[in-house]
């Protein structure tokens, strides 16, 4: 888990991972563009940071799913509903008696300033 925290927080830098939470065949994160501007599309920025991950791990056998399966959150409500849900999978899944207790959750950035950020208007919007 160090290896990914470290590959989000100093390589695959184009998008911010908040909380994330690795289960045995999957994982969960909310993440969102570090700069519009950029123009990096979730799709090639996780390719980026799961070939980074797979090279520096050293086990050939390593393998992620291919592609990406992903929501564009739109709302605080949807974003609260996925936030609970990665959260409880571990206990969902009969793994962790509670969700606090799973060891494999982290969060690399705090994105709570990035998240406010996008209700407000843009400087070209304002008059």
């Amino acid at each position: 888990m160090e290896l990914l925290h470290d590959i989000w927080s100093n390589e695959a830098t184009a998008w911010l991972v908040g909380p994330y939470v690795l289960m045995p065949d999957h994982l969960h994160f909310l993440c969102v563009p570090k700069d519009l501007r950029q123009g990096i599309d979730i799709e090639k920025w996780t390719a980026f940071w799961k070939q980074r991950f797979s090279r520096r791990i050293g086990q050939p056998e390593w393998r992620w799913q291919r592609g990406i399966f992903h929501h564009r959150l739109r709302n605080d409500a949807q974003l609260q509903e996925k936030l609970e849900y990665m959260q409880e999978n571990p206990v969902v899944k009969n793994l962790a008696d509670k969700s606090n207790s799973w060891p494999w959750r982290g969060e690399v950035h705090d994105l709570h300033m990035a998240m406010n950020s996008f209700h407000q208007p843009s400087p070209s919007k304002q008059r």
